[in-house]
């Protein structure tokens, strides 16, 4: 039969909480350990898969205009027009962030599904079109 607190002595219910305190310290070293060998089976897959340093989870990055605002703006700054590098840089640089393994990719994408934005096939740079 379990003993109630009003039965118990002082000294057998702080015996019972410094057993339960040790638990508590053991369980929590325990989930120490086994963090650390998480992360290396995780480490251990990302330089397997190729992506060593790269973290592909987590937080996806949030930026206040979309991409094809960030374009529209660099475009507009420069009348002569941008490559794919400079505009590349140019949007970086304005503070747009991007998780993706292949920016310039992301960014060509959404060059060649805009509407307002057109190449020059000689120079190879993109202009805002007359709209």
């Amino acid at each position: 039969m379990e003993q109630t607190l009003e039965s118990m002595s002082l000294s057998e219910i702080k015996q019972i909480l410094r057993n339960r305190e040790n638990q508590v310290e053991s369980l929590k070293r325990r989930r120490d350990k086994l963090t650390a060998q998480l992360q290396e089976v995780e480490e251990e897959i990302a330089s397997l898969e190729g992506t060593m340093g790269v973290e592909r989870r987590g937080v996806r990055a949030r930026n206040e205009k979309s991409l094809n605002e960030h374009v529209q703006e660099a475009l507009k700054k420069s009348k002569k027009g941008l490559t794919l590098n400079e505009l590349s840089e140019a949007v970086k640089a304005a503070g747009y962030q991007s998780n993706s393994l292949n920016f310039k990719n992301v960014l060509y994408q959404n060059l060649y599904n805009a509407t307002n934005i057109s190449r020059d096939e000689n120079s190879g740079k993109y202009t805002l079109s007359a709209s």
